[in-house]
């Protein structure tokens, strides 16, 4: 969140605008504090309810079906390809929860 506002302003400093927007740095930061806390949850909500052999699979299918939803949405709003940038949201997101697995097997974590 704090990257966010600090961000915000820098870009509107670079825009040549004398006094960045306090009010829109600060909202856009609440956002993004909110939309990291709300989206941290969809991975670990499955290990609230299940053992880890059932939780780890639900977990990784219900962050793959979140960020497709994510990139769809997305690319509805710029206008963009939606089944495209959805896909390519999950499949980047499923390499980097590979490296996380693996990592985590590698070193023998959890």
């Amino acid at each position: 969140g704090i990257g966010s506002v600090l961000s915000e302003e820098s870009i509107e400093e670079f825009e040549g605008r004398k006094t960045p927007s306090e009010s829109r740095s600060i909202a856009g930061g609440l956002i993004m504090f909110f939309s990291y806390a709300l989206a941290g949850l969809v991975p670990l909500v499955p290990y609230s309810y299940f053992e880890r052999e059932i939780a780890l699979p639900l977990s990784v299918i219900g962050s793959l079906l979140g960020l497709f939803v994510m990139g769809f949405i997305s690319a509805g709003r710029t206008g963009g390809r939606p089944w495209r940038t959805g896909a390519r949201m999950a499949l980047l997101g499923g390499l980097a929860i590979f490296a996380g697995v693996a990592v985590g097997l590698v070193f023998k974590i959890g």
